[in-house]
């Protein structure tokens, strides 16, 4: 879905929801690394601490490349400059935007669906069988 978003709307900021990218981080270090309760939450306090510890985007990218080159497991490290790095810095970018009210790069998917159904609530939106829409 990401992906066909930014096809459709190539110039629009995008923000991914950081419980998604937390809970992802958590199950690859778990299941991938194998790694202990303890180390997992300290490695991703620390990687989330920057985000919100940068003023801008490009401070964070210089803190998250000096982090993931302190990672001594080569996959944990790749998996984070492959996968996470790529949607923290599009957050931060999109925070940065003049005029966007929501200024935190910790974005969750809660956001989105309360503005959702506020929005379902102006247009008096009700379900519809897709015949009905095609019509």
């Amino acid at each position: 879905m990401r992906i066909a978003v930014a096809k459709a709307f190539p110039d629009t900021q995008r923000l991914a929801c950081v419980r998604h990218i937390e809970k992802n981080l958590l199950a690859f270090m778990q299941d991938k690394k194998g790694m202990l309760r303890n180390q997992r939450r300290q490695l991703k306090f620390q990687l989330f601490q920057l985000v919100t510890s940068a003023l801008n985007h490009i401070d964070f990218i210089d803190s998250l490349c000096d982090f993931e080159s302190k990672i001594t497991q080569k996959k944990l490290a790749d998996y984070i400059k492959n996968r996470i790095h790529p949607l923290l810095v599009e957050n931060k970018r999109a925070v940065e935007k003049t005029g966007l009210d929501n200024t935190n790069p910790l974005w969750m998917n809660n956001c989105c669906e309360s503005v959702n159904h506020i929005l379902k609530q102006a247009v008096s939106w009700k379900s519809q069988k897709l015949v009905d829409l095609i019509h």
